[in-house]
């Protein structure tokens, strides 16, 4: 009974300061925070955080926070994309929105295709597409004038339930391709050595977080047979951390390669995702790369981040043999994709003042920052470690290099929401 009231005891006081950094962290966003108090308190005098000029208090205080942290052409940079954003979500044709009921339609229809092709001529296991691949497929020809909605015009056939069913039956097998060129046959090439680049920030939470997304890893850390480098960010600044020793015995009997850091709070993963990357880099075509992070360590509701963050875990990491055989086709793999510019990964902080110049961003990213990708496919890119820093830069680094075809979602294609928890229900099941 001592014991647990002392646990009891612990996990209050971790709370506690938990809650307190929570609003240290929010007061000193920018390094000018305390001009930034100030100009609040004058700012609420004139105009109270309250009733019908709430709006025009909040905007302020986030353009202010702009300013003080990027400079004053990213206020109006900034200001202009939001406004456009809102406008195009107003009348109903954001990208995010137009995407998300293309792949309601198309995972609708990939559901029944693949029943029909199994109906009619099952395919044999070693020439047969993944659900996923055929639901990708599906996307490339609803941008094509010869598709009907559920079959290709090109594709002969006598009536409609036939066209269908050969329209699935090719969309199946592997050997076969789009008679217009919208795909092509699968040619896989073998993916042998799978590396791991993961990434520990150790906060001190009252769910242990950290500690159970490490043993969430290690149930599936045999899977890789390449180099498994761990980076641990060491408490100097930021929230009260566990300390790195602790972090090592999380690994015990493991092999694994630690690199420690310390940790950079408006940075975050992204201060040390390069000097990973670079230890395992190469362009060899059997060679990928898993990334993933102790994700939701900042969350205190754990509501959705706990499940969302179980999916990621399992249907990147589960379905092994399916993503070494996708990624011997596609450069990159993962799951919860969603789509259109948003500002934090568009934009994000530059490198310098004022700066908006920027690499081509494609509009997508795998929320959550769970992803494959192959060495071949990126590491043959010149640029592929000179994107600007910013603290989304690791979540929005794959749609710098490849468009939304090329990135192949296993699971939860076109989520809009992944912080609501309804969205998660047995998802890892």
């Amino acid at each position: 009974m001592h014991t647990s009231d002392s646990d009891r005891q612990l996990r209050e006081a971790i709370r506690n300061l938990y809650l307190a950094q929570s609003e240290l962290e929010s007061l000193k966003r920018s390094a000018g925070y305390k001009i930034a108090r100030r100009a609040r308190r004058a700012l609420d005098f004139f105009l109270p955080p309250s009733g019908w000029s709430d709006v025009i208090n909040r905007a302020f205080r986030r353009a202010l926070n702009i300013w003080l942290d990027e400079g004053a052409p990213m206020v109006v940079w900034r200001s202009a994309f939001k406004f456009g954003r809102i406008l195009q979500q107003w009348l109903g044709i954001a990208a995010e929105d137009r995407q998300a009921k293309a792949t309601a339609k198309r995972r609708a229809l990939a559901r029944s295709l693949v029943a029909l092709a199994e109906e009619k001529k099952p395919v044999a296991t070693t020439g047969r597409r993944s659900n996923a691949e055929i639901a990708h497929l599906i996307g490339r020809c609803q941008r094509c004038r010869n598709f009907t909605g559920e079959s290709c015009r090109l594709m002969p056939a006598g009536e409609p339930l036939a066209a269908k069913a050969v329209f699935a039956k090719t969309l199946a097998d592997r050997a076969a391709g789009c008679p217009s060129g919208a795909w092509q046959a699968s040619e896989t090439s073998p993916i042998t050595r799978l590396n791991l680049v993961y990434h520990v920030t150790p906060i001190q939470h009252p769910e242990d977080i950290w500690r159970w997304n490490v043993g969430e890893l290690l149930k599936r850390i045999d899977h890789f047979n390449g180099r498994r480098i761990i980076t641990v960010v060491t408490s100097g600044q930021g929230r009260a951390m566990d300390p790195p020793e602790a972090v090592v015995e999380a690994f015990s009997g493991h092999d694994v390669e630690f690199r420690f850091a310390p940790n950079d709070p408006n940075l975050r993963e992204a201060a040390h995702f390069f000097s990973a990357l670079r230890e395992i880099a190469s362009v060899d075509p059997s060679e990928a790369v898993f990334y993933g992070h102790c994700k939701g360590v900042s969350h205190l509701d754990q509501s959705a981040v706990r499940p969302w963050t179980a999916a990621m875990y399992h249907h990147n990491l589960d379905r092994i043999d399916e993503i070494r055989d996708l990624l011997g086709r596609w450069p990159c793999v993962g799951i919860a994709k969603r789509y259109g510019q948003f500002e934090n990964l568009t934009l994000g902080r530059p490198r310098r003042k004022g700066s908006l110049r920027r690499r081509r961003w494609h509009g997508w990213h795998f929320a959550g920052t769970f992803w494959w990708v192959r060495h071949d496919r990126l590491f043959s890119q010149p640029d592929w470690d000179q994107i600007p820093l910013h603290p989304y830069a690791v979540e929005a680094y794959l749609a710098h290099f490849f468009n939304s075809d090329e990135a192949l979602c296993l699971e939860f294609d076109g989520i809009q929401d992944p912080y609501n928890p309804l969205v998660w229900q047995d998802a890892a099941a």
